[in-house]
C-alpha cells in the first residue's frame, strides 16, 4: 500500500498510531472455494468473505496464490467494500487489497472479492492469506488480526472410482451493465494537484480505470468527445499533468465485461476559485516584483552614467 493510501485509510478510521492488535477467537475473514472439484486447465473460483462477529468498518489483507496456478480475474461485483484504498490487483504471486466499509457492515455473511484462477499442474495447491486486518465499526479502529487462513485446491487426474474427471466449467457472470455512477474531486496532495475518484461494479466486477485531460480545441463530436490518444490507464488518486487546471477531466470506469460508465469534471468551474486565483496572483505578483526590480536597477544605471 502506498503512502497516500495508508494516508486515506488512518484518516477514515479516525487514528494515527495502530493500538495493539487483538486476535480474534473467530476468523472473521476466510477464504472459501466456490469450486467443488479443481481441474486442470479449468476456470475454479475462490472468494474472500468476511464472518463478523461485530461491525467492521474496513478490511485489508494479501493472498498467496501458488505456483501452477494461474489468476484470470480479480471482482469485486457485490463487495460490501464500497471504497478501495488498495484495489485488488495481482503483484508477482500475491493479490493485495484494502478498503472500507462506510457505515460498517454487521450481517452473518459478506463477500469482499473473487478470484478467478485456473490451475496449470496436478497436485495440491494451498491459497493462503500472507497477512489480513479487519478493523472494528467502534470510533476507533481497532484492528483484529486474521490467522493464517488456507484453502486447498486438490488437483487431480482421476476421481477415486477410477473415471476420469468430466471438467466442470464455471457459468461466466453476464453482465451488461455499466458501473455506477461516480463523482470526480478535485484536491491538493503534496502541493499538486490530483484527481481522486472510486465507483463500484456489481456485476463482473470493475477493472480499471482511465483518464483524459482535454483541451477545448482537442474536444471531438462523438458519444465521448475525447481522442483516443488521450487516454491513460490510471489509479485514484492520480496527479494531473496539467497543474495549471485548464483542462476537462474525463474518467472511464471499465468493469470485467467491458462496460464503462465515463464522467467528467471542468476543475476550474468547482474548485475553490480564492485558491487558483491565490496561485495566479502569487505568480502576477511576483512578476510585477521582478519587473520593478529591473527597472530600478535600470534607472540606478542611469543615473550613475550621468554623474
Amino acid at each position: 500500500m502506498n503512502v497516500i493510501s495508508k494516508v486515506l485509510l488512518f484518516l477514515f478510521l479516525g487514528i494515527l498510531v495502530f493500538p495493539s492488535v487483538v486476535s480474534a477467537q473467530q476468523e472473521q475473514m476466510v477464504i472459501i472455494s466456490n469450486t467443488k472439484q479443481w481441474q486442470k486447465d479449468v476456470k475454479g473460483e475462490i472468494e474472500v468473505v468476511l464472518l463478523p462477529t461485530e461491525k467492521l468498518n474496513a478490511v485489508e489483507g494479501e493472498i498467496r496464490i501458488p505456483e501452477g496456478m494461474e489468476v484470470k480475474e480479480i471482482s469485486d461485483g457485490s463487495s460490501v467494500v464500497s471504497h478501495w484504498v488498495e484495489f485488488p490487483e495481482l503483484k508477482g504471486n500475491s493479490i493485495k487489497f484494502s478498503g472500507i466499509i462506510p457505515g460498517g457492515f454487521a450481517d452473518e455473511e459478506g463477500k469482499v472479492l473473487s478470484v478467478i484462477i485456473i490451475p496449470r499442474d496436478y497436485g495440491s495447491h494451498i491459497i493462503s492469506f500472507v497477512q489480513a486486518v479487519v478493523y472494528k465499526h467502534d470510533g476507533k479502529g481497532t484492528p483484529v488480526e486474521i490467522s493464517n487462513q488456507t484453502v486447498e485446491a486438490l488437483v487431480t487426474r482421476e476421481t477415486e472410482e477410477g473415471q476420469e474427471i468430466v471438467p466442470e466449467r464455471p457459468v461466466d457472470v453476464v453482465d451488461s451493465f455499466p458501473p455506477e455512477n461516480f463523482t470526480i474531486a478535485i484536491v491538493k496532495i503534496a502541493g499538486a494537484w490530483h484527481a481522486v475518484f472510486d465507483t463500484q461494479d456489481k456485476g463482473s466486477g470493475l477493472s480499471h480505470y482511465l483518464l483524459a485531460e482535454v483541451s477545448a480545441d482537442e474536444v471531438i463530436n462523438t458519444p465521448t468527445p475525447v481522442p483516443t490518444k488521450l487516454w491513460r490507464a490510471v489509479k485514484s488518486p492520480v496527479r494531473l499533468k496539467d497543474q495549471s487546471l485548464n483542462k476537462n477531466i474525463y474518467v472511464t470506469a471499465v468493469d470485467n465485461r467491458n462496460n464503462v460508465r465515463t464522467e467528467n469534471i471542468i476543475p476550474r468551474e468547482v474548485i475553490n476559485v480564492r485558491e487558483i486565483q491565490f496561485f495566479d496572483e502569487r505568480m502576477l505578483i511576483g512578476g510585477i516584483v521582478l519587473i520593478v526590480g529591473i527597472g530600478g536597477a535600470l534607472l540606478l544605471r542611469a543615473k550613475r552614467k550621468r554623474i
